[in-house]
């Protein structure tokens, strides 16, 4: 099976369900280009100045695309709204991956998903020295607890769990600010990319984690079922491996944070988001 060559490659995180199409994807006639949609959203993807993509995810498709022989281009500050439809078989461009997604059976119906590029963690933070305050070990341990989490993200842990004094913000950071304003208790951010904004800002110190998340969220890439085939799949999946087991990869990591960054978390709840084989 010959592999695709022209992929349409967005940075986002929603895409609506729809029914993949059944025909082959008609390889022969696809040209050998690349065009990257990006978002920002580092340390995961954003664009340089220059127009090349950054950050562990962003970089990471870029050496895959390169491995695999396809020309790249991009085009960087996508709207949030269409990176989260571009897989929409009404609206979709072909031959769309899109990056800095996480896995859900909805997703999976419209595009073949990856191996984890990286896992971000839905994890709790409170202001620092009030660590031994809170013990945390379930959901359920929140009841009673003003928490501030994020609008329009889903919690599966806690949003079925009764009592839980949720206030919802625009921003992690709006929420580091409830919480070091003394409104809230505890906050649930994302681990990775609100510790590289918070650092950033000059917060860090003023906020601890606590040792147990929330949940796991795996990112990884969504190629479109429309347009690419389980070999497809494949080749990016060898692609994605091999990189991570280069020299490469602990540089990357270096660049945008830091091992310490990438910390693991023992979580509450696992595979929220799982999808059947």
């Amino acid at each position: 099976m010959r592999l695709s060559s022209r992929l349409i490659i967005s940075l986002g995180l929603l895409a609506g369900p729809a029914t993949a199409t059944a025909s082959e994807p008609d390889h022969q006639s696809l040209p050998r280009e690349v065009t990257v949609y990006a978002r920002h959203n580092p340390p995961f993807v954003s664009v340089s100045e220059k127009g090349e993509l950054q950050g562990v995810v962003g970089e990471t498709a870029a050496h895959v695309i390169r491995e695999l022989g396809w020309d790249l281009q991009v085009v960087g500050n996508v709207p949030e709204g269409r990176l989260y439809r571009i897989q929409d078989p009404e609206m979709e461009p072909r031959n769309a991956i899109i990056l800095d997604t996480f896995p859900t059976p909805e997703r999976a119906l419209n595009g073949w998903l990856t191996r984890t590029i990286i896992t971000e963690y839905a994890a709790l933070i409170v202001r620092t020295g009030e660590e031994g305050q809170y013990r945390i070990e379930s959901p359920e341990a929140l009841a009673g607890h003003p928490v501030a989490g994020r609008i329009g993200f889903s919690y599966p842990a806690i949003d079925a769990v009764p009592g839980i004094l949720m206030m919802r913000m625009n921003s992690n950071l709006a929420s580091l600010n409830m919480l070091l304003s003394n409104r809230v208790d505890i906050a649930v951010v994302n681990a990775i990319s609100a510790s590289w904004q918070f650092n950033q800002a000059g917060l860090k110190g003023r906020y601890s984690f606590l040792p147990r998340a929330l949940n796991r969220v795996p990112l990884v890439l969504s190629l479109s079922r429309r347009d690419f085939t389980a070999d497809d799949l494949s080749a990016v999946n060898d692609a994605i491996e091999r990189f991570q087991a280069s020299d490469e990869w602990p540089k990357l990591l270096e660049r945008f944070g830091g091992q310490a960054l990438y910390r693991t978390f023992p979580v509450m709840i696992e595979d929220p988001f799982a999808v059947a084989d």
